[in-house]
C-alpha cells in the first residue's frame, strides 16, 4: 500500500516505474508486487486514518510512503497497531528514527552509513572530502560531527587525568629498588611500605573534596581543580630532600587521584551515550593503566627527579585541554540550564535532535527529592534505605573488591623484589615493561569486547584466570618455602604474574570503574561517590600492608593463597549479585535497580 502526499508526481513516477520493472522481471523474481496507491493531504490526520484503515482491510503486507511531522505520530501509531511495517525514503527532522528503538514497525530505505563513509576516510587517510548530500538526509551532519568528535573518543582529554593518575599508581614499583641504588634519598625497607601506602590515604581525603565542590561547580570544575594537588605533587617527590617530604607528595598525589577516582567515572557516564558508556568506561582504566606502564618505562631509565618533571606535564595538558569539553548534561539539567545541557547532549551524541534523550535525563533528575536541596545526611540515608541504592551499594562494593582486594595492588608495587626471589634469568626491569604492556593490551582487548560480551560475562572470565595464576604462584614459592627443588621452575612466578595481569587487565582492572559510574541514582551519587572512593583507598591500603604482614611472617606463599581465596569468593558474589547494565540507558538500569521490567 502506497501513501503519497499531494504535488509529489516525481515520487509516484519512480514508484511505478520500479513496480513495473519488478512485475516485468518474470526470471528472478519470487513474486508479483500488486499496489494499491492513494493520494492525499497527508496533514490531515483523519484522512490518514481512514486511508490507512482502507489499506490495511485490502490485505497489504506493507505500507510506503514519505513522512511530516505532521503525519509521522498517526503512521507510526497504526503501523504498530496492525504491526505493519511502514517504508519511507527518509526520516525528517524533528521526528524519531528508527535507530531510537521506539519505532518496531518502521523501515527507513535509506540506511545510516555515516559509519561506512567515517571508516572509508579513516582508512584512506583522506584530509579533504566532498560529500554530496540530500536535504532530507542527516547522514551529512551526522558524519561531520562524528569525523570531528566520535562517541568512542570523546573524553580522551579528560583522561589525561587517568592516566597521571595510572603514573602515582606506577611510580613506586621502578623508583623504590632506586632507593637502595644511586637515589640520594635513602629510604629502609620499614619506610617503603608507607611510601606505597600514603598515595593511597590521600586518595580516601581526596574522595571527600567532590561532596564539597561537584554539586557546586559541577563535575567538569571539580576535575579542573584537582590539577592543583596533583601538579603540586610530582613538584614536591621529585624535590623531596628527606623522607617526610616525600610522604608529603605522595599523599598530595592520593588527594588529587582520590578526586580523579570519584569524579571521573560519574561524568563519562553522563556525558556518554548508551553505546559508548561501556567502552569510555573501560576505556579509563586502560588510560589509566597507560599511565602505569610509562612509570614503569620511563622510571626505569631516569631519576626521581626527571621522571617528576616530565610527569608534571601531563596534569598541566589536561588543564589546557579539558577547559573546552563541556559540563555534565545531567548536572546542567539539575541546575535548570536545559540549553546547556542540550548544547552538551548534541556534542556528546553527534546529532541536532536530542529531544528524546533530554526528556529522558529530565526524568531522572525531576524526583521529589531534587525539588530541594538535598542535606548530604539526607543523601546517606537515602542511599541505604531505598532498595534500588542498597543493590547499587552492593554491586559497586563487589566490583571494587574485584579491582582491589584480588591483590594487584601490592604484586605490581613489588613485583620486582617478587622476580629476583624467584631468581628467573630474564631482567627484573624486562619483566616489569612486559606486565605493563600486558595490562595495557588486556585493557584495549577489553574495551574492544565490552560492547559484544557485556561487562559481567567478562568479570565471570577473567576471575578464574586471576585465580589460577594466584595458586599457582602460591604453590611455587611454597615449594620454594619449604626447601624443594625448583631450580627448573623459576619462570613460574614471572610467566604466571604476567597471566595475572593479563585476567586483571581484561576486566578485575577496568570494568569496576564503568559500574561505578552508572549504577547510582542522581540523588546519591555524590556520597557514592565518595564512598566509592573511600572504599578504594581503604581496601587498597589495608590489601598492601595485608601482603607485606604475611610475605614478611610467612613467607610469599601466604598472600597468594590469602588473595586466591578472596578472589574465588569475588567470582561468587559477581556471579549471584552483579547484573549486567552494557547497552542500557541510566534510567533502564535504575528501573533495573528498582526491580521493574
Amino acid at each position: 500500500g502506497a501513501i503519497f502526499e499531494q504535488g509529489t508526481d516525481e515520487v509516484q513516477s519512480a514508484f511505478k516505474f520500479a513496480m513495473l520493472n519488478h512485475n516485468k522481471n518474470t526470471t528472478t523474481r519470487k513474486f508479483e508486487l500488486q499496489a494499491f496507491v492513494d493520494v492525499i493531504n497527508t496533514a490531515d490526520a483523519y484522512k490518514l486514518s481512514r486511508l490507512i484503515c482502507s489499506q490495511f482491510s485490502r490485505g497489504v503486507f506493507s505500507m510506503l510512503g514519505a513522512v511530516s511531522p505532521d503525519s509521522f505520530d498517526t503512521l507510526h501509531s497504526y503501523s504498530n497497531t496492525f504491526q505493519m511495517p511502514f517504508v519511507t525514503p527518509w526520516f525528517p527532522e524533528k521526528v524519531l528514527t528508527p535507530s531510537s528503538g521506539l519505532l518496531d514497525f518502521a523501515i527507513s530505505m535509506r540506511p545510516d552509513y555515516h559509519r561506512a563513509i567515517i571508516d572509508t576516510v579513516r582508512y584512506y587517510g583522506w584530509k579533504k572530502i566532498i560529500y554530496l548530500y540530500d536535504s532530507h538526509d542527516d547522514t551529512f551532519a551526522n558524519t561531520r560531527k562524528s569525523l570531528i568528535a566520535t562517541g568512542e573518543v570523546r573524553g580522551l582529554e579528560g583522561n589525561l587525568l587517568v592516566i597521571d593518575s595510572g603514573l602515582n599508581e606506577g611510580w613506586s614499583t621502578p623508583i623504590i629498588p632506586k632507593f637502595e641504588q644511586d637515589d640520594p634519598l635513602k629510604v629502609s625497607s620499614d619506610k617503603v611500605v608507607w611510601v606505597v601506602n600514603l598515595m593511597y590515604v590521600g586518595v580516601g581525603l581526596g574522595s571527600i573534596v567532590p561532596f564539597l565542590l561537584m554539586d557546586r561547580i559541577g563535575r567538569k570544575g571539580t576535575l579542573l581543580f584537582a590539577t592543583i594537588p596533583k601538579i603540586a605533587s610530582w613538584i614536591l617527590i621529585g624535590l623531596a630532600a628527606t623522607v617526610t617530604q616525600l610522604y608529603i607528595g605522595r599523599i598530595v598525589a592520593g588527594v588529587g587521584c582520590g578526586i580523579t577516582y570519584a569524579v571521573m567515572p560519574m561524568y563519562l557516564g553522563e556525558v556518554s551515550s548508551k553505546r559508548t558508556r561501556g567502552p569510555l568506561g573501560t576505556l579509563m582504566a586502560v588510560l589509566l593503566n597507560t599511565g602505569m606502564m610509562l612509570a614503569y618505562a620511563i622510571g626505569l631509565c631516569v631519576s626521581r627527579f626527571t621522571m617528576s618533571m616530565i610527569s608534571v606535564t601531563v596534569p598541566l595538558m589536561f588543564l589546557v585541554t579539558f577547559i573546552w569539553l563541556p559540563e555534565s548534561s545531567v548536572f546542567l539539567t539539575r541546575k535548570n540550564k536545559l540549553t546547556s545541557a542540550e548544547r552538551t547532549l548534541k556534542w556528546t551524541l553527534g546529532k541536532d535532535d536530542v529531544v528524546e534523550e533530554l526528556e529522558e535525563i529530565k526524568r531522572i533528575v525531576a524526583t521529589e527529592d531534587l525539588k530541594t536541596d538535598m542535606t548530604f545526611a539526607r543523601s546517606l540515608r537515602d542511599m541505604f534505605k531505598r532498595r534500588e541504592n542498597r543493590r547499587a551499594f552492593r554491586i559497586a562494593a563487589i566490583v571494587l573488591s574485584a579491582l582491589t582486594l584480588t591483590g594487584a595492588a601490592p604484586l605490581l608495587a613489588y613485583q620486582s623484589f617478587i622476580f629476583e626471589e624467584a631468581g628467573f634469568a630474564i631482567s627484573t626491569d624486562v619483566s616489569i615493561v612486559i606486565t605493563g604492556c600486558t595490562i595495557v593490551l588486556a585493557g584495549s582487548v577489553c574495551v574492544m569486547l565490552v560492547r559484544i560480551t557485556g561487562k559481567r560475562l567478562l568479570l565471570l572470565i577473567s576471575t578464574p584466570i586471576c585465580v589460577l595464576s594466584l595458586v599457582t604462584m602460591a604453590i611455587f614459592f611454597g615449594m620454594m618455602s619449604s626447601g624443594q627443588d625448583v631450580s627448573g621452575l623459576r619462570w613460574v612466578p614471572s610467566v604466571f604474574l604476567v597471566i595475572y595481569v593479563l585476567g586483571y587487565g581484561l576486566a578485575l582492572n577496568p570494568v569496576p570503574l564503568a559500574y561505578v559510574g552508572e549504577i547510582f541514582h542522581i540523588d546519591v551519587k555524590v556520597p557514592a561517590a565518595i564512598f566509592c572512593s573511600l572504599y578504594y583507598a581503604i581496601a587498597t591500603t589495608t590489601v598492601v600492608k595485608f601482603y607485606q604482614v604475611l610475605q614478611e611472617s610467612y613467607g610469599t606463599y601466604m598472600p597468594m593463597l590469602a588473595f586466591t581465596a578472596i578472589t574465588v569468593l569475588i567470582w561468587l558474589l559477581i556471579y549471584r549479585y552483579v547484573p549486567e547494565t552494557e547497552g542500557k540507558t541510566l534510567e533502564e538500569i535504575q528501573m533495573e535497580l528498582r526491580g521493574k521490567n
